[in-house]
């Protein structure tokens, strides 16, 4: 399974409460197997675990600022670098 990275999240921008392992693996449902995701990466994370590969069309990179580098990332919405 490739890497996803969290990105920080602000404004009208909605994380996904995301299980680290999954409820269907075996994951439990405490603090400590939770994640925030944008959602395009809690949809692809959706996908892989269900089995049903989809190849990224975007980069998860992200910045100092915690935002994603790449403009094509769906939680970025054309903010690049801060700006």
């Amino acid at each position: 399974m490739g890497k996803l990275t969290t990105v920080a999240l602000h404004g009208e921008n909605a994380g996904v409460c995301d299980h680290i392992k999954n409820l269907a693996s075996g994951g439990k449902d405490t603090d400590d197997n939770l994640q925030t995701l944008c959602q395009g990466c809690d949809a692809i994370k959706s996908r892989i675990e269900a089995g049903i590969h989809q190849p990224k069309r975007y980069s998860t990179k992200v910045g100092t600022d915690g935002w994603p580098t790449d403009p094509k990332h769906p939680a970025n919405g054309g903010r690049v670098g801060g700006v």
